[in-house]
């Protein structure tokens, strides 16, 4: 039988004269106290609540009924299963008929005990949770066929009455788990809410409501308002109970349950009107845990001082429930207010009567009071003891590692990690995600601590050729005399130290951001020189941890420091009047680090800290500044000694930049009315301000006058240079320059100004004055699109980069071949890894060609022409198949796309099947974009799965398809789909997995595609789909028989190392113009004619051009030398 709602804890849908044993019900004022508090635990729909009333039964009436109850309870609840099981049995032993003990205890039996205990109960009191009762003894059943319900049912008729609620309900859900007939299961469902009993059964409607939002909802034809009109027959089902004889009491708890209900649904569609029913809800009656809902949905909506209030109030009302004074602690911590937020912690962490609620408010304690004010030890102190008492192990440990590392001892952290990771494997548990980026987190932070004591033990510095890279310059710091700058090539790529006046790479830190970095560009600062050049310092953000500071030597690269830091880095500035002191922005206050001492110097708190902007050290290091980055932000000016706030300065509107000039005269902000806005620190903080044609978000000073140059972000691809004396508040010159992320850096001592464009790789040199064009720069290699792929029998690599793919001789290291072009993807057929297929987007014919490029006879052949765009791809089996839609306008989408299916051999088209693109009803007329978000094919090649995502409304979110959608390739039809998008791939022809987003991961839901039930979860670790994922080859090639394994970076250096022993034996960078330069470590090297234009090598701590030392170093048979060195195939078959 499929049953998916087996009760697993205490329902609380039973009326509270249901709570009392039989020969205790007497009259309303008779009833006990001990009796009276357990019925309000029993029915309470806030678990809060429910514990708290549980913890003061235990204390006060140990003995009694209620009491020895709430004692088993509470050690259930605390993770003591065995100590629970014992004192429910002595409470049975005493109290025989007092029906919630014999409930509960019924959940620790199984099969024949279980129902024999539950069907004493219907014989002990038929009235107490009869329908719930018969329903989990149907639960038990083994069969599932419409007439084993029957036979069970007419068991229980004549005990219960035909026409209970029950039954009907029974009948429904048999019609909608096990035989799928959703319109068959309404109507029973229905059937069962006519009743008095039916109708107070708020489980009931929660199941006929969700199969009409969901099974029998269509979202192609039914808009998010009969969705709404759905969820208000529950505003029906609140007047029917009104009208019943159940209690006040419980009319309310109905109706907060409708409410939240409601509400929840309607957060999905909109988070005002679900607010909205939620306080609706907690008119009826209070939980703290739908409250904590409300506080939450107001603070990420910047209503922040209703959110106050709303808890203030709260606390106010229910001063000893200890979630209510948690929550109103974190409002606290969140605004800064750390001294509230302490007093308010404590309280909860006294009031808190369960060992995991004191655990998790502890465990908020530390995160929000204590790490943020870096009394690290003291967290430890509180946390350490609950590794005796907490039995969630895995989540301990993982907290215990996090404070470990934020006290700076790795080695203890990954200690504690282990632990967890063993606790996870001893429960037959697959690691969580946050488990597995933590211990990366811990071995690079480890890694980077055992390479900078290696690299302080140093005295060699191994030689090095420093080759000019690429140019993707997203990432860039410029040194104080403006004579270098630093940048990366790229995503993955590597950072260089750049000469400013030549534009050629003086050396790469290959550490910078070493194996395993875990976070990318968009979550990392710009770094910043120190004022004496001689260290280059960055923030990372968005980590577990919070945050680091990381500091490195700009000659040397060595790592200097990292620092752990509790919250997000915002932004650093260095003392431009003392290179050892720099500045740290956090989420929630100011740090200031020693680096010659290597630790934090001084820390305040900044209350109402939101949304940071620019920050700015002023150069006679007396102040520090920073902005806030929304609607009614303002400057915030502080003692750079003491930390504390002296100034705030409104005049703005949404500030977006902010800066000084180079001698700290003048503090000038940018908002977002186009206003550039300057503060005279040496004329009392004079304002004025200048309308500027830029919407800026960067402000760089020039290094010796009064003026900035601005950047421009509200052009889309052209947008504004505006060079402003701020002294004279003149406009200088401004330009339209090409690009949608400028950035300007003042270089040659403020005499040209260094624009490096990220959408076309190039550095360009604007003239400092006129801001007229000098130069353009293009980086020596193109930019790597699609790795590399090896074709072993003929020894031969493929690399794929911005001029197109070209072919090598591996055991000569030469170029063979170019197939020149921009190129949208390409994959190995499966049975030849000499031949590729290859996809050419042709725009302006709207055809997208199907190439096949063969390494071997170094030939190419057109085998296709498509009429679509494509979106996935993938061959398996002897097939291709393409998703895509027909070419459109520019910003249009098209509302059918195609699935086509091909024979590889012939190339003949198979199957075509037509897809809807739009599953939803629009809220906006036109179409400006769809595409296929994920395709795979079923292995026998006769069913594809999909689903899609489409854009309405100029610039509005794109929308992703809820459903998983399944056709036949053979009648065309669409014949299964589900409400659940993912990573798609088929375990066989009949099982579908639906991974998370892109992924599919161990434990993934499996669905049938018969009949559409969720089947099993994924037992393995990993499942590569076949199809969409086909746009990059990889970023290595083996060849194994050969000893030999390829990687090729971004910035097209080709390293061959040692397949056995992982050694780097040569690099080949390739360049542009099929010009090369193949080296070693040693620094031997071999080139073609050009290929050694802008390449240096470092002799000692200067850096020269190879061609002055050419004679000394040049060896031209090096390349085949080192290769017939490592192409042994003795060496492989010692392995």
């Amino acid at each position: 039988m499929n049953k998916l709602f087996i009760t697993t804890i205490i329902l609380i849908s039973a009326v509270t004269a249901a709570c009392i044993p039989l020969s205790e019900k007497t009259a309303k004022h008779q009833v006990p106290e001990e009796h009276r508090l357990f019925s309000e635990s029993w029915s309470n729909p806030s678990s809060v609540r429910r514990y708290q009333i549980r913890a003061e039964l235990a204390t006060n009436y140990p003995n009694a009924a209620p009491g020895l109850f709430s004692r088993a309870s509470l050690a259930d609840k605390n993770g003591e299963r065995q100590a629970a099981a014992k004192l429910y049995r002595e409470c049975i032993e005493k109290y025989p008929e007092f029906m919630p003990t014999l409930w509960n205890y019924s959940f620790f039996l199984k099969g024949d005990d279980q129902r024999a205990l539950r069907e004493k109960m219907m014989g002990i009191d038929p009235h107490f949770y009869h329908g719930t009762v018969v329903r989990l003894l149907y639960d038990l059943e083994e069969e599932s066929s419409v007439e084993a319900v029957e036979r069970f049912i007419s068991r229980w008729e004549d005990r219960l009455g035909a026409d209970h609620y029950v039954f009907n309900f029974i009948r429904g859900l048999n019609q909608q788990y096990d035989h799928k007939n959703f319109e068959k299961a309404e109507q029973y469902y229905k059937k069962a809410l006519i009743t008095r009993e039916g109708v107070v059964n708020f489980e009931l409607w929660e199941k006929y409501i969700d199969l009409k939002m969901v099974e029998l909802f269509d979202p192609a034809s039914m808009t998010e308002g009969d969705r709404i009109e759905t969820l208000r027959e529950l505003e029906d089902g609140i007047k029917r109970v009104g009208n019943t004889d159940v209690s006040e009491v419980e009319k309310n708890k109905f109706a907060h349950k409708v409410y939240k209900y409601m509400g929840d649904q309607i957060a999905k569609i909109n988070q005002d009107f679900a607010d909205g029913f939620y306080n609706k809800a907690l008119e009826f009656y209070f939980s703290a845990e739908l409250a904590e809902k409300v506080y939450e949905s107001l603070w990420e909506r910047m209503r922040r001082n209703e959110a106050l209030t709303f808890m203030e109030d709260n606390a106010e009302k229910y001063p000893d429930n200890f979630k209510v004074l948690e929550g109103l602690a974190h409002v606290y911590s969140n605004q800064q207010n750390y001294k509230d937020a302490e007093k308010y912690y404590r309280r909860a962490i006294d009031k808190a009567y369960l060992v995991e609620d004191r655990w998790e408010t502890t465990y908020y304690y530390c995160d929000d009071v204590l790490y943020p004010a870096y009394r690290i030890d003291e967290a430890y102190r509180l946390l350490q003891p609950f590794e005796k008492t907490f039995k969630k192990k895995a989540w301990l440990y993982n907290v215990l590692a996090k404070n470990r590392v934020l006290a700076g001892d790795f080695v203890q952290a990954q200690r504690y990690l282990d632990k967890g990771f063993a606790d996870q494997e001893k429960k037959g548990n697959d690691p969580t995600d946050y488990m597995k980026n933590l211990r990366k987190q811990i071995e690079v932070l480890i890694g980077r601590t055992e390479r900078r004591l290696t690299r302080e033990s140093e005295t060699v510095v191994q030689p090095l050729i420093a080759a000019t890279t690429n140019v993707k310059a997203n990432w860039v710091a410029v040194s104080p005399d403006e004579k270098y700058f630093f940048g990366n090539s790229g995503e993955g790529g590597d950072y260089s130290l750049w000469d400013a006046r030549h534009f050629v790479s003086l050396k790469t830190f290959e550490d910078f951001l070493p194996v395993g970095s875990h976070i990318n560009n968009k979550a990392r600062l710009r770094p910043a020189f120190s004022p004496d050049g001689r260290y280059l310092a960055y923030g990372n953000t968005y980590t577990t941890f919070g945050g680091e500071l990381v500091i490195f030597d700009s000659t040397t690269g060595q790592l200097i420091t990292q620092q752990v830091l509790p919250q997000k880095v915002l932004a650093i500035a260095w003392n431009l009047s003392d290179a050892n002191e720099i500045a740290v922005q956090t989420h929630g206050g100011l740090v200031l680090y020693n680096v010659a001492e290597k630790r934090i110097s001084a820390f305040a708190p900044i209350e109402k800290h939101v949304a940071a902007g620019g920050f700015v050290w002023t150069a006679d290091g007396k102040e520090l500044a920073f902005s806030e980055k929304y609607s009614a932000g303002k400057v915030r000016v502080f003692d750079a000694q003491t930390l504390q706030q002296t100034r705030i300065l409104d005049e703005m509107f949404w500030p977006h930049a902010l800066g000084a000039t180079r001698d700290g005269r003048y503090l000038i902000c940018a908002d977002n009315q186009r206003k550039l806005h300057v503060w005279d620190r040496e004329n009392d903080w004079e304002h004025r301000s200048i309308w500027v044609p830029a919407l800026v978000s960067n402000i760089v000073a020039h290094p010796e006058k009064a003026q900035v140059i601005l950047n421009d972000w509200g052009g889309r691809d052209k947008n504004q240079a505006v060079l402003v004396d701020v002294a004279a508040m003149e406009i200088l010159a401004n330009r339209s320059v090409d690009g949608s992320n400028n950035n300007y850096f003042y270089i040659d001592a403020g005499n040209k100004i260094l624009l490096p464009d990220y959408d076309k790789d190039e550095l360009r040199v604007l003239d400092g004055e006129t801001l007229d064009l000098e130069t353009t720069y293009l980086g020596e290699s193109a930019t790597v699109d699609g790795g590399c792929h090896a074709d072993s029998e003929s020894m031969r690599l493929i690399t794929w980069d911005q001029e197109g793919f070209h072919v090598w001789d591996v055991a000569t290291g030469q170029k063979l071949h170019t197939w020149p072009g921009e190129y949208q993807a390409a994959e190995a057929v499966y049975d030849d890894s000499s031949k590729l297929i290859v996809l050419v987007k042709d725009k302006e014919n709207e055809k997208t060609r199907v190439l096949i490029f063969d390494m071997a006879a170094l030939t190419q052949e057109e085998v296709l022409s498509l009429n679509i765009t494509v979106d996935r791809w993938g061959l398996q089996n002897g097939v291709i198949l393409f998703a895509g839609t027909p070419f459109m306008p520019t910003d249009s989408g098209s509302a059918k796309g195609f699935v086509r299916l091909y024979d590889l051999d012939t190339w003949q088209l198979l199957n075509e099947v037509s897809i809807p693109m739009v599953t939803e009803v629009r809220n906006y007329e036109h179409l400006y974009y769809s595409r296929f978000k994920d395709v795979e094919i079923s292995p026998d090649n006769s069913t594809v799965a999909l689903y899609t995502e489409w854009g309405d409304g100029w610039r509005q979110d794109k929308k992703v398809s809820a459903l998983t959608r399944v056709y036949s390739l053979v009648s065309g039809k669409e014949i299964r789909r589900y409400e659940r998008v993912g990573g798609l791939a088929f375990l066989d022809n009949d099982r579908l997995i639906i991974g998370k987003k892109r992924r599919i991961e161990k434990g993934a839901p499996v669905f049938s595609v018969s009949n559409g039930a969720k089947s099993e979860k994924l037992a393995d670790e990993k499942y590569q789909a076949n199809i969409g994922r086909h746009t990059w080859l990889g970023s290595t090639a083996k060849f194994t028989e050969n000893n030999l394994k390829i990687s090729i970076t971004n910035d097209n250096h080709m390293e061959f190392r040692d397949l056995v022993e992982g050694k780097l034996v040569l690099t080949i960078l390739a360049k542009r113009d099929n010009e090369w330069i193949a080296y070693t470590p040693g620094g031997e090297f071999s080139a073609s004619k050009n290929g050694i234009r802008n390449v240096f090598r470092q002799i000692g701590k200067e850096m020269v051009p190879l061609a002055s030392v050419r004679d000394d170093y040049e060896r031209p048979r090096i390349v085949q030398q080192k290769l017939a060195e490592v192409i042994s195939k003795d060496k492989v078959q010692l392995r």
